[in-house]
């Protein structure tokens, strides 16, 4: 009988050993890429190199090039929070610190050799608001929208100028930490964040950023809206990833 058992024992053991060894997890292959010390607050990939805004500055890597070919494009120890990328050598990127003349939306249009204040009044008259996402029109680069701590401000000039659609400029909130625009219907505008009060805020625009929807309490407090993501084939379908979890809306 303690035979038996023990064979059992070594046939189980043995089963749990080849699920171990099959498992897929096992076939996937991870690299660093290095910025070991950055906090890396968002990333795109185009025209066949990565991009990131960092808490020390805005880079670059070749794709495939290795983790010790990073390119600084700008804002070396300077906190970046996003970015846009309009072409090949233009960019826009958001500087979170430093005093008034260090914060702000700046510009190059060379590769990051150089780059201009192109803040142009997001903040109010005299004074500047952190941006904290910005995102354009996937049919019309000219139309951007940015947020800021309780503010969604929209240009119709690549942003030259900006206007408020949603709060206001200096407003008291955490942040307004991401917004979208629908790749199937630009005038469908979805952003989120979290008010002064820690809740968890969803807007939502159908006419171009005219008027807005806002939704609290989606989810218990303190929460916060940090990513949104659209169906790639249904229209009507965004999943929103909180603090606490995730929601979704089909229609």
């Amino acid at each position: 009988m303690k035979n038996l058992l023990l064979s059992i024992l070594i046939i189980m053991g043995l089963s749990t050993c080849t699920l171990f060894e099959n498992d897929p997890s096992d076939n996937i292959q991870w690299n660093s890429l290095g910025l070991s010390d950055h906090n890396v607050n968002k990333i795109k990939v185009a025209h066949d190199r990565i991009y990131v805004a960092t808490d020390k500055g805005f880079y670059s890597l070749r794709r495939n090039a290795g983790n010790n070919a990073w390119d600084l494009l700008g804002f070396e120890n300077q906190a970046c929070q996003t970015f846009l990328i309009l072409s090949k050598n233009e960019f826009l990127v958001s500087v979170i610190d430093g005093d008034d003349s260090q914060r702000g939306l700046f510009k190059t249009t060379d590769g990051g050799e150089n780059w201009t204040d192109f803040t142009n009044g997001f903040g109010g008259e005299g004074t500047r608001e952190s941006v904290l996402d910005i995102t354009a029109d996937p049919k019309d680069a000219a139309i951007l929208f940015a947020s800021g701590e309780y503010v969604i401000a929209r240009s119709k000039d690549g942003g030259t100028s900006w206007e408020p659609v949603f709060g206001f400029w200096q407003g008291f909130g955490s942040g307004i930490d991401v917004i979208a625009v629908s790749p199937h219907d630009s005038d469908n505008i979805w952003a989120g964040g979290q008010n002064a009060i820690e809740q968890a805020i969803v807007m939502f625009s159908q006419d171009g950023g005219d008027n807005w929807n806002e939704w609290l309490n989606l989810l218990e407090a303190p929460s916060v809206a940090k990513k949104i993501v659209f169906h790639p084939t249904k229209p009507g379908e965004v999943y929103i990833g909180m603090e606490g979890g995730l929601i979704m809306t089909p229609n």
